[in-house]
């Protein structure tokens, strides 16, 4: 049983000692790939709620260019211009502070 010991070189230590620490850094690289995937898939989530909500706040504008032509036909079109250039800098005001938003909100 001795001899078994003695026999084991140097090189063999280290080997051995080569596998271990591979296997070591593999499992914290990944880690940290995992940690790195999931804080691109949040970023997308998070972009894709913002694309949502600028369309949500397009098709409002939308639905208030319409209400406002509507509103013209009848009164006239002086009437009816207020009205649509009112909702289209509303629409404008809040598409640009939602941009705004996402642009400058700090990123995990």
């Amino acid at each position: 049983m001795q001899d078994m010991y003695n026999n084991i070189t140097g090189s063999e230590y280290l080997t051995g000692g080569i596998d271990v620490f591979g296997k070591v850094t593999g499992y914290f690289g990944s880690v940290e790939e995992r940690k790195s995937a999931q804080i691109q898939a949040d970023a997308l989530i998070a972009q894709g709620k913002s694309q949502v909500e600028v369309a949500r706040i397009m098709q409002q504008t939308k639905l208030l260019e319409l209400e406002a032509l509507k509103s013209g036909v009848g009164a006239g079109t002086k009437a009816g211009n207020k009205t649509l250039y009112i909702a289209l800098g509303i629409g404008g005001v809040v598409v640009l502070g939602v941009v705004i938003f996402a642009v400058t909100r700090k990123k995990a």
